[in-house]
């Protein structure tokens, strides 16, 4: 099943344990555009699962 896939975006999102931000820290940090599906799963501009997310909040 294909889910619908966002920009992720910092701001409103963050990682969902310590391990997952430390992926996304580092994922940004080399300029790599991130992408959040329905489901909290993130990508990686290559399409790569890199890390589960959540809303703030």
């Amino acid at each position: 099943m294909l889910f619908d896939r966002k920009d992720f975006d910092p701001v409103t999102h963050t990682g969902v344990c310590a391990e997952d931000c430390k992926m996304i820290m580092l994922a940004l940090s080399q300029h790599k555009t991130l992408r959040i599906d329905s489901e909290g799963r993130i990508y990686d501009n290559t399409g790569r699962y890199i890390a589960d997310g959540k809303e703030r909040g």
